[in-house]
């Protein structure tokens, strides 16, 4: 299991979050993290925050690992390659845009 260490953020790290968190603009998973390392750095164990945020505390020690491990600017996550190149993308409107072939209403 891991321990629960307090983490130390940066006045312009602290500034970037906090712009996120008001915003709240950013995708969900994004303001966890952030609201994650908000009361990291304030001193709240790790059990306290997953039980305030209703995360899980994987998901808080998780969090704060990354943080120790990266920093602020996260990898973005690999997700599936894409299926359609911006050749086909480009083809589409212009196909689109053809006759119907004979015998075809459209």
């Amino acid at each position: 299991m891991a321990t629960s260490t307090l983490l130390t953020l940066s006045a312009a790290e602290q500034a970037q979050l906090q712009q996120l968190v008001h915003k709240g603009a950013a995708p969900a998973r994004l303001l966890y993290r952030a609201c994650i390392l908000q009361f990291s750095h304030q001193g709240h164990e790790a059990p306290a925050i997953a039980a305030l945020l209703v995360v899980s505390r994987a998901t808080v020690d998780n969090v704060r690992r990354r943080y120790r491990e990266q920093g602020l600017p996260e990898k973005p996550r690999s997700g599936q390659p894409r299926k359609v190149t911006p050749a086909v993308e480009a083809a589409i409107p212009s196909l689109a845009c053809t006759n119907a072939p004979d015998g075809a209403a459209r």
